[in-house]
């Protein structure tokens, strides 16, 4: 069951007795889902059990169905699954989950505030950090977490931010608001053309892959 479950699971279990002997059959898809449904019915009766789930808007229709189905016949145990997604999840699939027993919470942007908090925590060890640099980072993320910290990173491999063991500082007289660019695209643009070659072909074969 284990091994059937697994490969169910997208796991190469290719050499298994179990699966060699249902491969290319119907009932190959059909019992590996039962044993991953009984594995999780048992965990869950068990102990306290959480299915965590990134980037669920990438997920495949036989995916989503069969979180939906976890979700509505194991309600009686202690199971929680936790799905992480982008908006195009609910535009593709609107009534996804529905009927369920579910909350859902949408993340907002970050306020001004927070995305301030957010620079300060990072560059924490910037000694009396220059409130140009904080209100540049801010607008140029526009609530993006993930922005901001690229965007520090960006500064920091320009040399702008420079880091030490104990204290950081940013270089004087330095152009900060030309060295941003005003889109998350164009800093993991920047980022990238600044890999060495070697580097950047092997980004590109693995971009592919």
């Amino acid at each position: 069951e284990v091994h059937l479950a697994c490969n169910y699971a997208g796991f190469d279990f290719s050499s298994s007795e179990p699966v060699r002997k249902l491969k290319g059959t119907y009932a190959l898809a059909a019992t590996g889902q039962f044993c991953l449904i009984n594995y999780f019915r048992g965990t869950a009766a068990d102990n306290r059990t959480l299915i965590y789930l990134e980037d669920l808007h990438w997920a495949d229709n036989t995916s989503l169905e069969l979180i939906e189905y976890l979700a509505g016949s194991i309600t009686d145990d202690r199971l929680l699954i936790l799905a992480l997604s982008r908006p195009p999840l609910l535009e593709t699939h609107p009534h996804w989950g529905e009927g369920l027993p579910h909350r859902f919470i949408e993340l907002k942007p970050l306020s001004k505030k927070y995305s301030g908090d957010l620079v300060r925590e990072i560059l924490k060890k910037v000694e009396n950090l220059p409130t140009d640099i904080t209100e540049i980072l801010i607008s140029s993320s526009e609530g993006n977490p993930f922005y901001v910290e690229e965007l520090i990173a960006m500064l920091m491999e320009d040399g702008i931010i420079v880091t030490g063991e104990d204290k950081w500082m940013v270089k004087p007289g330095a152009m900060i608001r030309k060295a941003v660019p005003s889109t998350l695209t164009g800093v993991l643009q920047a980022r990238l053309d600044s890999l060495p070659d070697e580097e950047k072909e092997m980004l590109q074969k693995a971009s592919v892959i």
